[in-house]
């Protein structure tokens, strides 16, 4: 990818991520992403997919965390 800044080519790169995250990883992210909806009990799936209450970036953010998850866990 190239960015052209006041005149001057910038070349970036995209470099694959070598480090996996490991299953606490993920649930410490997972955690603070929770953690800023908490409210005295936990949320379910469809609460967090479906409702308006979640934050769009955070509900990417959840279901990503928890599809990593699962595939960590298969692994």
């Amino acid at each position: 990818m190239t960015w052209s800044v006041l005149g001057m080519r910038i070349q970036t790169q995209r470099t694959k991520m070598s480090n996996k995250l490991t299953v606490d990883q993920i649930k410490d992210r997972l955690f603070e992403v929770e953690s800023r909806y908490y409210k005295g009990w936990k949320e379910n799936e469809y609460w967090w997919r479906v409702s308006g209450d979640v934050d769009s970036t955070d509900r990417r953010l959840w279901t990503r965390y928890q599809n990593l998850l699962n595939k960590r866990k298969e692994d």
